[in-house]
């Protein structure tokens, strides 16, 4: 037996998935939203709601069919904001006691800059990671997305 046919003598496993929120916006502006494992957060200006995924990876093989993904349904706004961003950014560690950045800390930096031009938001949420990370050295890179229908 070589070095490299020991490896395939046993069953694999594969763990590999990821996380994944997908949206359609109809021509009505109404939104279905369908996430695993990520959070949409959705700011009107009065309130910054967090949207919980389910608790699945994409491609982790536990979902039995396609009826076991939910959607979520979400009427047109004219207020709302939404935003996605990856658990980088709320697992980033930082303040003064090196909690992370939190769901929280999050929710309340968009909704105090609701106001803003998206571009302005993105900014401030950078600027809000940044100054809570401080010197405490980035522990994942995260993603950030966020629209106005």
């Amino acid at each position: 037996m070589s070095a490299g046919s020991h490896f395939f003598s046993h069953k694999l496993e594969i763990m590999d998935g990821c996380d994944l929120v997908v949206m359609f916006i109809a021509n009505d502006g109404n939104i279905t939203l369908s996430s695993g494992n990520m959070s949409v957060f959705i700011c009107d200006g009065a309130n910054a709601e967090r949207i919980r995924g389910q608790k699945f990876f994409l491609g982790e093989g536990k979902l039995d069919s396609k009826d076991d993904i939910e959607t979520i349904n979400i009427p047109v706004n004219p207020n709302n904001k939404f935003y996605i961003a990856s658990d980088g950014l709320y697992d980033q560690p930082g303040g003064e006691h090196g909690s992370p950045f939190s769901y929280k800390r999050f929710s309340n930096t968009i909704l105090e800059n609701h106001g803003e031009k998206q571009s302005v938001i993105s900014g401030k949420i950078w600027e809000a990671y940044e100054t809570y990370r401080g010197e405490n050295p980035r522990v994942d890179d995260f993603t950030l997305i966020t629209f106005k229908p």
